[in-house]
């Protein structure tokens, strides 16, 4: 008579114990519920995406913000209060107008250092002599006298620091303007009309006039401006500021109330006679 032996444990307890060592708890049975892991993969979120620093714009210049809005960036104003006459005469245009905006992007970060800030200051150089913004209708009088029939040099120092990334980047731009010889009523309308207030050289090439002053220019037209977007774009990319992107317009008479990717008849600018589709 043959011996029967009992079947082989397949899956046996002894078996799974195996497979997780000596320590396996009673959820490796398929007892109770597995407790939940911070390691475990099934509970593992994806990481939360990490904001964007936040960019600031260290000018009260009307003309910085216009151009750097309509460029799609966002952005606060939180204006630096420097002394720009601090500086010996014999100090270059060109440097002057670098040190001026590093001097500003410095001060407002010292305030926000977890944040990227722009800074900018415009010159404008006859020679080597730089020619900041008047004062008064008697310093704007003269600098129009000085560039009168002209070709000067607009120099726009940029500069952006973010304290806490230890990141300190700086350059400038420089463009050529021809100015026309102006005649005394042309100044003193112009100086009468408080467009020079604010001004590098005391004159803004986008004043409205029916005759403009300046004839002729090479280089950036927004650097003449105040600030040149080429270079400002070109240094906040440097550090992952982008401007937001902008939506495409809709078709005229389009709805935009609408979720875009829902089905043809579900939107509510689907015919009044389409069959309407349930969600």
């Amino acid at each position: 008579m043959r011996d029967v032996l009992p079947p082989k444990a397949h899956g046996s307890a002894v078996g799974r114990l195996s497979n997780f060592g000596p320590t396996a708890k009673p959820w490796a049975f398929g007892g109770d519920e597995a407790p939940v892991s911070e390691n475990s993969a099934s509970v593992t979120s994806a990481p939360e995406p990490v904001p964007s620093p936040r960019l600031i714009l260290a000018s009260a210049s009307p003309r910085r913000r216009e151009l750097l809005h309509a460029a799609g960036y966002d952005f606060e104003v939180h204006p630096a209060e420097i002394d720009e006459d601090d500086f010996p005469a014999s100090i270059l245009p060109a440097d002057l107008a670098l040190r001026l905006a590093q001097l500003k992007a410095n001060a407002i970060a010292d305030r926000f250092p977890d944040d990227v800030v722009l800074a900018a200051d415009t010159v404008v150089a006859l020679g080597d002599r730089a020619l900041g913004k008047p004062v008064d209708e008697a310093e704007a009088t003269a600098m129009l006298e000085l560039l009168s029939g002209t070709t000067h040099i607009v120099i726009t120092g940029v500069a952006i620091v973010a304290k806490a990334a230890s990141v300190a980047r700086s350059d400038r731009v420089m463009s050529a303007v021809r100015m026309k010889m102006l005649t005394n009523a042309e100044i003193r309308r112009y100086v009468e009309s408080g467009d020079w207030r604010g001004k590098a050289g005391g004159y803004g090439i986008q004043d409205e006039r029916e005759d403009p002053f300046v004839k002729r220019m090479a280089g950036s037209h927004s650097n003449i401006v105040g600030l040149p977007m080429e270079k400002a774009a070109q240094l906040l990319t440097s550090v992952g500021i982008e401007p937001t992107p902008k939506q495409p317009d809709a078709p005229p008479g389009a709805r935009t109330d609408a979720p875009r990717d829902a089905p043809p008849n579900t939107r509510p600018d689907a015919p009044p006679d389409a069959p309407r589709q349930q969600w």
